[in-house]
């Protein structure tokens, strides 16, 4: 699964910025009982706009003025139901839920004389392993004959084998074959997820061994008819029945109608899993049963998704075979009218069964792991605040858009603080110190003046709110001049946070235990080991060292001593001045060359790049990179400003400063990789706002990829500019609105 994500280069980037924020507040947050919608997507900021494309559909203007549709949002191209929108009495959009939808399972695979996969080992009733025949099939390739690319034209027959129960085997144990290689006797050459193997007993263990996989929309997909009732709803009651019928698509629905309600629902058809429990057990994992890792294939079968008559998921269907059986519709987590006045989802938890660090100790098993909570928390604040002054508008919507408060700042620049003064207390006092002591007054005496004034600088930034400032004037942010301070601690805040991440799991060679969500997964990991710090292991923690009173995963692996969390804090941020005070590795990267901090300005080095889609995907394949440079948005299209005097960092710019810092509610999160630079190209790809009251639509929504896919086109870079001063277009929904603002129309005319 991984291999394939990198070959579509999403693996190298998961857990930079992939996620989503939606929020709705009710008429118990407005002054004249309508409601205001929100919603901003994390994905790729690619030229053009990846998946989304803004739209309007109107059937009403030559068809029926009562029946027909009246539709604004945005779509996939060449698919005419709407993700996020609004008919005018309703508006939707969506995040990702982070559900378990699929099953892997390892598998035992036995070949036939020819060395093709031919069946699968199950256990039956008693336990006893028996032979269970695989189910073949052939796909047929139509090959161009195209000389110029040495293409012979030919139909090429590609075999796939699933399991007796439906799983399908995407791995098995071999070799690969070299360039050329021609199988020998009793051996074959099969294509794996679009790899070429050799299936063979490759270490000697007498098994072959095979990776197969189970996901729910194998069995059924109606997304599309559910998104297509959206389309015609009118009240948020009416959508969430529209998604009784979700089946195949993993995502936090939210809605909002113009009589001022809100309503959340997360509903999707998802096994129960029951027969993965131990026998007589409603919560826990047998062994080899445990959903988020790899199956035990040869005692645990498949799943089945089924549908009624009508087409919905049947949840009766699993009353007498537990493959069959779906969480029901009435048990998901769902949310209308609350009474605090909204409703939200920042791919939090929103059920709560995570909470206790433990994913298998409740009866419904749901997924995860979701994100910490630092976006949904700032959400939570900001909107309970709205609600309590009525504050509710597109325009406040827009600005908490905007917000770049960074939380987890405040959560940990105080452990620094508190680490720092501990080091210099010791420094200070005395004595006489132990070797733990002594190392850690020593790592505050090595640079006790700037270690004091990077403290200084990030506790005054925590007074003002721990805003993610730029600090770099430029077109779309004229008043930058006037956060510069904010800025530098922010910078400082950024490279000791990437650090202190590195000198707690760098050594640990633990890469692949986040590797399904890197960014989620060490937050998590490290909130629960400083948390943990105590003696009786609040946080449970199995990386726990008695000796210490905390996580074994702040020593650093081959050394003597048993470094604590202290030195990891006031150690990360030594390497931090180390970091910024030496000279640039390049134009925007590196260190500022200098010891004095004022220089060292967030924006110079976090900026967000505009990169055409072919860049993102394919890379520099076959040159592709000489065709994909005519579509990035940079700062030679783009310029910061009018006019920058010689010696300005910000000539050497190639990307846009930007402010932000990590799970900020509007993303920029940098890498925390120490090898990597600080721009980023996943973030918002959209930010739609809607107010709806008694059928009248006022909003707006921007896509930095833009509409136009012509360079010449003045609407080709036009969206970015706006977007980078967070700004935005109005929504037009009416005819009159339509026409009133149009630049042009094109007439389109049946052939004769």
């Amino acid at each position: 699964a991984l291999d394939s994500l990198d070959r579509f280069g999403l693996h190298a980037e998961r857990g930079v910025d992939f996620g989503s924020n939606a929020w709705a507040i009710s008429s118990a947050g407005t002054t004249d009982g309508s409601s205001v919608f929100a919603a901003d997507g994390h994905l790729a900021l690619s030229v053009p706009t990846l998946i989304f494309y803004q739209l309007g559909l109107d059937t009403r203007v030559f068809g029926d003025e009562t029946t027909g549709r009246r539709q604004l949002g945005m779509g996939i191209p060449g698919i005419i139901p709407m993700g996020p929108g609004t008919n005018g009495h309703v508006v939707w959009s969506q995040t990702y839920l982070e559900a378990d939808a699929s099953d892997w399972y390892r598998e035992e695979i036995v070949l036939d004389a020819a060395g093709l996969p031919m069946s699968s080992r199950f256990a039956n009733a008693g336990g006893t392993l028996e032979d269970r025949a695989l189910v073949r099939f052939d796909d047929d390739y139509q090959i161009a004959n195209v000389a110029a690319l040495m293409s012979v034209g030919r139909t090429e027959t590609i075999p796939r084998w699933t399991t007796f129960d439906g799983r399908h085997l995407l791995g098995i144990e071999g070799r690969t074959p070299a360039v050329g290689e021609v199988p020998g006797t009793g051996e074959s050459l099969v294509y794996m997820d679009g790899q070429p193997v050799i299936p063979g007993d490759l270490d000697g263990d007498g098994v072959i061994s095979g990776l197969s996989l189970d996901y729910l929309a194998f069995d059924a997909s109606n997304v599309l008819a559910m998104i297509d009732v959206f389309g015609e709803a009118t009240t948020v009651e009416e959508m969430g029945e529209a998604t009784r019928r979700n089946a195949g698509y993993t995502q936090n629905f939210l809605f909002a109608d113009d009589t001022g309600s809100v309503m959340y629902t997360g509903y999707n058809a998802t096994p129960c899993r029951d027969y993965l429990r131990p026998a007589g057990s409603s919560t826990g994992w047998a062994v080899g049963g445990n959903p988020q890792r790899v199956l035990d294939g040869t005692r645990f079968g498949g799943f089945t998704v089924p549908l009624d008559a009508n087409g919905f998921p049947d949840e009766a269907a699993g009353a007498t075979d537990p493959s069959r059986c779906i969480i029901p519709f009435d048990r998901w987590p769902r949310s209308i009218d609350p009474d605090r006045g909204f409703v939200l989802t920042a791919n939090n938890d929103l059920g709560g069964t995570s909470l206790d660090g433990d994913l298998s100790n409740d009866e419904l098993y749901l997924g995860g792991p979701w994100a910490i909570g630092y976006r949904a928390d700032t959400i939570h604040q900001r909107l309970a605040s709205l609600v309590a002054s009525d504050g509710a508008s597109v325009e406040t919507m827009a600005t908490l858009q905007a917000d770049h408060q960074s939380r987890v700042g405040e959560q940990y620049v105080p452990l620094l603080r508190a680490a720092i003064e501990h080091a210099r207390a010791l420094a200070d006092g005395p004595g006489p110190l132990d070797a733990d002591e002594a190392r850690l007054a020593a790592l505050y005496t090595s640079d006790r003046a700037g270690l004091d004034e990077a403290l200084s600088r990030l506790d005054a930034w925590l007074l003002g709110g721990a805003i993610g400032y730029s600090g770099v004037t430029t077109f779309y942010d004229l008043d930058a001049a006037a956060h510069t301070d904010d800025a530098v601690a922010t910078m400082i805040h950024v490279e000791w946070f990437r650090n202190l991440i590195a000198r707690i799991f760098d050594d640990e060679d633990i890469d692949l235990a986040f590797d399904f969500d890197p960014r989620t997964l060490r937050l998590g990991t490290l909130r629960r080991i400083f948390d943990g710090r105590d003696p009786a292991n609040p946080e449970m923690l199995a990386s726990f060292n008695p000796a210490t009173g905390e996580s074994i995963f702040f020593d650093v692996r081959g050394t003597t001593p048993v470094e604590r969390s202290d030195e990891a804090l006031v150690g990360a941020l030594v390497d931090t001045l180390v970091t910024l005070r030496a000279p640039p590795e390049g134009p925007g990267l590196g260190g500022f060359g200098t010891t004095d901090m004022s220089a060292w300005l967030w924006g110079l080095r976090h900026q967000v790049r505009f990169e055409s889609i072919l860049k993102i995907y394919a890379g520099d394949v076959m040159g592709v990179e000489l065709l994909a440079g005519a579509f990035k948005i940079d700062t030679g299209r783009l310029p910061l400003a009018d006019s920058i005097p010689d010696g300005d960092p910000r000539a050497e710019l190639a990307w846009f400063p930007r402010p932000g810092d990590f799970d900020d509610v509007d993303a920029a999160n940098p890498s925390f990789d120490r090898s990597g630079d600080y721009t980023y190209a996943y973030g918002p790809n959209m930010r739609m706002v809607v107010q709806l009251h008694d059928g009248v639509v006022r909003g707006q929504n921007i896509l930095p990829g833009g509409q136009s896919g012509r360079t010449m086109s003045p609407h080709f870079d036009d969206q970015a500019a706006l977007w980078l001063g967070n700004d935005a277009i109005p929504l037009r929904y009416t005819v009159d609105e339509i026409v009133t603002n149009a630049e042009g129309r094109e007439a389109f005319h049946r052939r004769p």
